[in-house]
């Protein structure tokens, strides 16, 4: 009889456990924006725009614009080549991610396309960001990034004759979210470089950054902020400045 007792006891348990996580609230899937249906003109290896063209792409109900003016670009371009240096003697790709070109894929996690974030002083109208819908708004979740080809050349080893990073040298990517009426709805910080306290770190591959910190977003707003005593690396650069994400991640309600 106590077997019977105890057995009961346990079910019942299990039951109102199971019923515990129904009420925990919404159900929520993860939604992934991995640029993956980009598609490249013939012989091109990204979708940056013909001359003073606005183009976009769009995945998630997310716009990812650009502007492309006599190769100076600002907005984000959807890439897919990848590049490195060993020495500060080449002149890198913006729009190619740093890692092994001999590679199959580039992007992150095995994909084979990403984003590149740009931003050039002689390209007006267009920032590092990216937006959904008036009105819609989702709960990130997290995101990769990476330096592209030039920006760990610039960071590591300089160009030629111009230094790289020095004791002190930093660079960070400040994401801000914006709710739909405009208002901020949290930020969060990730590094590409970092000479600062006698550490030589240069983000050289893709890097998971938390994002949770942003809340709801209706659009998400990357800058740099920088510190570079030789002034390479610089949003004001002639060369303009990039980085790159891939595998942006949302929390979706699950309908019932």
């Amino acid at each position: 009889m106590k077997k019977i007792l105890f057995y009961a006891m346990c079910v019942a348990a299990l039951a109102t456990a199971a019923c515990s996580d129904d009420d925990n609230g919404p159900k929520v899937r993860i939604e992934t924006i991995s640029f993956e249906a980009c598609e490249f003109a013939e012989g091109k290896s990204d979708n940056a725009g013909a001359n003073n063209v606005p183009t976009a792409y769009e995945e998630f109900g997310a716009t990812f614009a650009h502007k492309n003016y006599y190769t100076m670009i600002s907005g984000v371009v959807v890439g897919s080549a990848a590049d490195t240096s060993t020495n500060g003697d080449s002149m890198p790709n913006t729009l190619k991610v740093n890692g092994d070109k001999t590679a199959e894929t580039h992007g992150a996690d095995g994909t084979a396309k990403f984003a590149v974030f740009c931003t050039h002083k002689s390209v007006k109208d267009y920032d590092m960001s990216f937006s959904f819908a008036e009105g819609a708004a989702f709960k990130i979740v997290s995101a990769q990034i990476c330096n592209s080809a030039a920006y760990y050349q610039y960071m590591k080893y300089g160009r030629y004759s111009t230094a790289g990073f020095a004791e002190g040298d930093y660079c960070d990517i400040v994401f801000t979210g914006y709710a739909a009426d405009g208002s901020v709805t949290g930020t969060a910080t990730a590094s590409l470089g970092d000479y600062r306290d006698g550490k030589e770190y240069v983000c050289s591959e893709w890097t998971t950054v938390d994002l949770r910190a942003l809340g709801e977003v209706n659009k998400v707003v990357l800058t740099a902020d920088i510190r570079n005593a030789s002034e390479l690396v610089s949003t004001q650069s002639s060369t303009g400045f990039t980085v790159c994400l891939d595998e942006i991640k949302f929390e979706v309600p699950v309908e019932k």
